[in-house]
């Protein structure tokens, strides 16, 4: 296998080289050849292969990286069966294209017949350049070995480190090196030469790895290979050699460095003086390309120590420098190895690809594969053959199925340079290093210029839709299938800004909702959705002739005045058990239904009475049953008089007394009106309508007494009875106010709670009574002896009001627990928030996502 291209320049039967330098030109002293080094500078290495390109995704399928369980869509189960999964068809060892064993005891064939570079065929072995001695202006000469990274005897070894183009952005590989015993040619770029002309030492070997000469950059297998080796590579080298490029003015930082590191650390309380024209050294050193690059970075990283070259001078660089400089230098915290730049599991994937993407690399597929290695436990393997687009959405996927990180979707946007799903960052820009906590940037320049959004309330999200289900990707249109909540659709008034949109909904009293979207918005066939196992909210773009979405940049929920902000603070929630778990308590310590409602059902009954809760009904209602009880104990007991009871019944439907029905309106404060129009979108019916006979026919029981032999007979309770139909009136009104109390709940309620104590009661109450009257109360009216034995569905049960009525008060007196609790927990305050204004946190449906 040919390392890039190399050029023979001896003649055919040339067995024995022996070449020497004339005025720096090699010469063969056995077949008298010189290198034509013109002819060979016409056709220079073979250039390095640019990305495929993609062609048809359906074609192309996706199947990286083969840890990924992608799904194919023809195969797409309904809800509740078994997912089909496809992996990549290769075994292990295939997809990684080498021989996974590591046999120290055998070598591969260290010469090709094609080439002077030894193959790196099995898995973790790699090529060192052994830098043969020589004068500064003599050509450069190496020799390839090959040696195994798990090698007990492994040889001491540096690495370079450098851009593979010099100051003018020349990438062109045209400087020859010398190769082997033949001196066989291969061309590099003219950083590339200066540095190994800067490092090489007139004396003796060094043996150094190179990228471009000890990676054969024309083979893809291979390529990747020796990314994925990058690890060990770079932190088994005893040190990092960093070629800044050629020597300057600033290169005197270099003399600061030399002079730092032979001081030794710095004790606790010293410093050391950086003067004016230091500081603009340093300035300027770090404005050297070698800081803009992305490989660089992750070299540096990796390394065990560095040692720093500008042109031919050099100096090691202190790993305790961070004590000792101010923060005006700005020196990369990389260079200090900074924490943040590492990661130990997948999962912190994301945050070291958010802080590469501000460098740069020639290959967009390197924003990912030079991440790969500064991942201690990374089971993702480099693939060259793979095009760009394959790879940032095969990255994206590993990040969101085997990372659970979906924070990456809020880094998608609509502008993209490679065809890329809308679910999918474009890893070739530069990435904000933010999520929509603060999506739009500081808070005094997102407040700046938008009084409305100076005095309003961000709403909070933390684990409101449940995320044990992971997102399904299709291998063949690479689209990603997962459960949302459909909040609402996007309506409103649109207002630009300079970086941002926003749009504003007014609910009058209630407020203004606010979505604010990064960049220039307009509505669309838009609607806001919440994705299973993501705490932001997203606008999603419906395109009916594929019935799918698109996915808009992620959005920020906020509250405008004049809505209470009390209850609607970002304080994150204190309890450690999960909101799913604290929110089934209220409901099942009530119902008495036979089967355990679903998940979805118990969330709306639960928030819809913790809606309840924040209206003053609690208390109407606590006053009302007050005053029945009160009534209830005073008279009650009159009733028992079945005999008195149905004769004073019989009095009150032949009209013998005044008073008979009218209507009445509940006294309510201000407030409490503005209460339920804003937490439950209903006004609160105060006017009700009251009959005594209605109420006093509640008490009738069967069967029924001969009541025209109790007609003239005279009754003690009966009288009693007349003498109270003042403050029966009274306990009639409380009556049918905690029935319309009732009534109301049960509309706030819906379907949702069915078993809800009240539910129906009133309805009952109206339905008994007018059978009552199509039958029994018509014979009264006429003297007529009603049927003796009267049917349930003609009468009233007291005992079953009573019941529900205690079962309320309960309810009432339950305290809430923390999970439900909106002034502890931010997530029931943004739902109740929001379901106030109208949105629907129960809307969830499969969405479809390209």
């Amino acid at each position: 296998m040919l390392l890039n291209m190399t050029f023979r320049w001896h003649e055919s039967g040339c067995k024995r080289p022996e070449v020497s330098t004339l005025s720096g030109t090699p010469c063969c002293q056995y077949c008298f050849a010189l290198p034509s080094l013109e002819d060979a500078g016409n056709n220079p290495s073979s250039p390095v292969p640019q990305p495929p390109q993609l062609g048809n995704r359906a074609q192309m399928g996706l199947a990286w990286p083969c840890v990924v369980n992608y799904t194919n869509e023809n195969n797409i189960p309904s809800d509740g069966e078994a997912t089909c999964y496809v992996q990549s068809q290769m075994s292990g060892e295939e997809a990684l294209g080498k021989d996974n064993r590591r046999d120290h005891g055998r070598r591969p064939a260290l010469k090709s017949p094609e080439s002077n570079s030894p193959k790196t065929s099995s898995h973790g072995y790699i090529r060192l350049l052994r830098l043969k001695p020589a004068l500064v202006d003599d050509p450069i000469h190496a020799d390839i070995e090959l040696v195994h990274l798990q090698d007990p005897s492994l040889p001491r070894y540096e690495a370079l480190s450098y851009t593979w183009s010099d100051g003018s952005g020349d990438f062109e590989r045209s400087c020859p090196v010398f190769l082997g015993e033949y001196w066989d040619i291969a061309y590099i770029t003219r950083n590339c030469e200066q540095a190994l002309r800067a490092i090489r030492d007139h004396k003796f070997d060094r043996l150094v790895w190179v990228d471009s000469l000890c990676i054969n950059q024309t083979c893809l297998d291979e390529k990747g290979d020796q990314v994925g080796l990058i690890r060990e590579t770079f932190s088994k080298a005893s040190k990092l050699i960093a070629y800044l490029g050629s020597e300057s003015s600033e290169s005197r930082a270099l003399c600061f460095l030399q002079e730092t590191s032979v001081a030794g650390p710095i004790t606790s309380g010293s410093t050391t003086a950086i003067d004016r024209d230091l500081r603009k050294c340093f300035r300027a050193l770090f404005q050297r390309p070698y800081f803009t690059r992305l490989w660089a970075v992750q070299e540096v990283l990796l390394a065990r120590n560095l040692e720093i070259f500008c042109g031919r001078h050099s100096a090691p660089w202190p790993k305790w420098l961070s004590k000792l400089v101010d923060p005006g230098l700005q020196i990369p915290t990389w260079l200090f190895r900074d924490p943040s730049w590492y990661g130990f599991t997948g999962q912190d994937l994301l945050r070291i690809l958010l802080n590469m993407s501000l460098y740069e690399c020639s290959d967009p597929r390197d924003k990912i594969f030079a991440v790969l290695g500064l991942i201690y436990e990374n089971d993702v393997t480099a693939d060259y053959k793979l095009p760009v687009e394959s790879v940032y959405t095969g990255i994206t996927a590993y990040m969101m199925k085997n990372c659970k990180t979906m924070d990456v979707l809020a880094l998608t946007g609509t502008k993209k340079t490679f065809d890329i799903p809308s679910w999918v960052p474009d890893w070739s820009h530069k990435r904000v290093r933010f999520f929509p906590d603060n999506l739009l940037g500081s808070e005094g320049e997102f407040l700046a210029d938008d009084g409305i959004l100076q005095v309003s309330t961000r709403v909070m999200f933390r684990g409101i839709v449940d995320c044990s289900h992971e997102p399904q990707i299709s291998t063949d249109t690479w689209s990603m299938r997962i459960c949302a909540v459909r909040l609402c659709d996007m309506t409103g008034m649109v207002c630009h800004r300079t970086n941002y949109t926003y749009v504003t909904t007014s609910f009058g009293q209630r407020g203004t909702f606010i979505i604010t979207v990064p960049g220039r918005y307009e509505i669309s066939t838009d609607a806001m959705f919440l994705l299973r196992g993501w705490d932001y909210p997203v606008i999603l773009r419906y395109h009916a002739d594929s019935d799918n979405y698109l996915l808009v940049p992620p959005c920020i929920l906020s509250f405008g005045p004049p809505s209470s902000r009390s209850w609607m603070s970002p304080w994150e929630p204190k309890a450690s058990s999960s909101r799913q778990d604290g929110i089934k308590v209220i409901p099942t310590s009530l119902t008495s239904q036979d089967t355990s409602p679903c998940l979805s059902t118990i969330t709306s009954s639960t928030l819809n009475f913790l809606l309840l809760s924040l209206t003053s009904l609690r208390d109407i209602e606590a006053r009302l049953r007050n005053a029945w009880d009160q009534s209830n104990r005073r008279m009650r007991w009159m009733f028992h008089d079945q005999g008195a009871a149905w004769k004073l019944m019989q009095e009150l439907s032949r009209g013998h007394v005044d008073g008979l029905s009218g209507e009445g309106e509940m006294r309510l404060e201000k407030s409490e009106s503005l209460g339920f129009a804003k937490y439950c979108s209903f006004e609160f019916p105060t006017g009700y309508h009251w009959d005594l006979r209605q109420f006093c026919w509640s008490f009738l029981r069967s069967p029924v007494p001969d009541l025209a032999a109790t007609e003239h007979v005279w009754s003690p309770l009966f009288d009693e009875l007349n003498s109270q139909l003042h403050e029966i009136r009274i306990w009639t009104k409380a009556t049918k106010q905690l029935l319309q109390v009732f009534e109301f709940t049960q509309r706030i309620l819906g379907d949702d709670w069915t078993a809800y104590p009240g539910n129906g009661l009133r309805q009952k109450w109206l339905d008994n009574y007018r059978n009552f009257q199509r039958t029994i109360e018509g014979d009264m009216q006429s003297h007529a002896q009603p049927t003796v034995h009267v049917d349930a569905s003609y009468l009233w049960d007291w005992e079953e009001f009573e019941t529900h009525l205690r079962a309320r008060e309960r309810l009432w007196d339950q305290k809430v627990p923390p999970e439900l609790d909106p002034s502890v927990n931010s997530n029931v305050a943004a739902i109740i928030a929001l379901t106030s204004l109208g949105l629907d946190f129960y809307n969830e449906q499969t969405v479809w996502i390209r």
